[in-house]
């Protein structure tokens, strides 16, 4: 189906900037961070458990956000499967509209 060729050519042209959007948030040094915030005697300090709480939340929230968009990516790619194994054009709306929130939360968390 000419639709889902063009779905496919869409999402491959986001793969590489994806892969580069975790790069450039480093993902990995967040994560050691927040295994280091949670490491025991965390609480022990209320003080600074409230400033590290908001930094663990800051942290988990973009490792999630990145997590997320790979999952639709994923998910993308197995609907793009279904619909050529299928031949199914009831499948069309549903993947253009995955395609779109996934370009959509992409090019927010590249700004």
């Amino acid at each position: 189906m000419v639709e889902l060729d063009q779905f496919k050519y869409t999402i491959n042209q986001y793969r590489d900037p994806l892969v580069e959007v975790g790069h450039s948030l480093d993902l990995e040094r967040k994560k050691d961070r927040i295994e280091e915030l949670e490491a025991p005697g965390f609480w022990d300090n209320i003080e600074r458990s409230q400033q590290v709480m908001k930094e663990l939340k800051n942290l988990k929230d973009t490792v999630e956000e990145y997590k997320g968009l790979v999952d639709q990516l994923e998910d993308i790619d197995t609907m793009l499967e279904m619909g050529y194994e299928e031949e199914d054009p009831s499948l069309i709306p549903e993947i253009d509209e995955m395609v779109k929130t996934f370009v959509e939360s992409l090019e927010q968390l590249r700004v």
